[in-house]
């Protein structure tokens, strides 16, 4: 579905130049009637074309409300276990300073 093999060229992984960054990508874009026909015409192009119907944003957007919800959770738990150390701590501070004042003073 794509280009004739003899224009196709393997780019991959090859270090371009800024000049050639620079350079647009596509120089002329040319329509083949041939290849529109066969988009029409064959099923599986027809069927990859038809099922996408923004599969991809519904995915990306479930991924993060996922990712949301988990990091809602993680953030509840950590901020009731700061909770729960400051009033362990608070109750030390009372312990200790009810200890060092009032029962070393009795006694």
């Amino acid at each position: 579905y794509g280009g004739p093999e003899e224009e196709w060229v393997d780019t991959f992984g090859v270090l371009r130049s800024a000049e050639e960054l620079k350079k647009p990508t596509f120089e002329t874009v040319s329509f083949d009637p041939e290849r529109a026909k066969l988009l029409k015409s064959d099923k599986a192009v027809r069927f990859v074309l038809q099922a996408f119907n923004g599969d991809l944003f519904n995915g990306y957007g479930l991924v993060l409300t996922v990712l949301k919800d988990e990091m809602v959770n993680i953030l509840e738990s950590v901020r009731f276990e700061l909770r729960l150390l400051y009033g362990v701590y608070i109750s030390l501070l009372l312990f200790g300073f009810y200890y060092l004042l009032f029962r070393r003073t009795i006694s």
